[in-house]
């Protein structure tokens, strides 16, 4: 059976390739969970793959997060629910006296707004950005994408109240790669699911 791989794969191996090989070596590469080892001539090399790199461990990383948001209670703080004004919901968003999921909910209300404001043309994605760094001086780039996955992690979990969140923080938001939050999403999604399926089938 043909070992299939993708053009980005291939392309990552042909770039090593251009930066190992000469005419005079022929270099062994043997890649195992946890360590690749390399072998040139009568010379060898040995390194060991961080964790961050493995795929299992970065399931079990993303498991706590699904874990908290699906289980996350609502927060009894009513403050922001007929906040509407722009300036306001973007101040709480970075105000560190407030809680993690009153911030993320600001995020996501503000997400709202910049949104329906772009989508409506009242303004354009760089006036926005520009508004952003006018009124709480933060990049207006950063800000929106992490005020857009915020928004997303409301759905999911429901974005009427707040939710008392721990480790789902606007600094995990800002940081995570797109193909994680993806795939928390997804997993977050499964759980509400399953609750679904199992509450389905209780009633049968």
């Amino acid at each position: 059976m043909e070992f299939q791989l993708s053009s980005s794969q291939q392309q990552t191996l042909l770039e090593l390739y251009q930066s190992l090989v000469n005419p005079s070596k022929e270099i062994i590469i043997q890649m195992k969970p946890g360590v690749i080892k390399i072998k040139s001539n009568n010379s060898k090399a040995t390194i060991i793959v961080p964790e961050r790199y493995n795929k299992n461990t970065r399931k079990r990383n993303l498991h706590a997060y699904v874990e908290e948001a699906y289980h996350a209670e609502m927060e009894l703080n009513l403050s922001l629910m007929d906040e509407t004004n722009l300036e306001n919901l973007l101040q709480l968003s970075i105000d560190s006296t407030q809680s993690n999921g009153q911030r993320i909910m600001a995020y996501s209300m503000s997400w709202e707004i910049i949104s329906q404001r772009i989508k409506q043309k009242e303004v354009t994605s760089s006036q926005v950005q520009k508004e952003i760094w006018d009124k709480i001086k933060r990049n207006g780039i950063h800000f929106i994408r992490t005020a857009q996955k915020a928004h997303q992690v409301m759905e999911v979990i429901g974005n009427s109240l707040s939710r008392k969140l721990e480790i789902i923080t606007p600094t995990w938001l800002r940081h995570i790669k797109n193909s994680d939050f993806e795939e928390f999403l997804e997993s977050t999604k499964a759980r509400y699911r399953e609750e679904i399926e199992h509450l389905a089938g209780a009633r049968e």
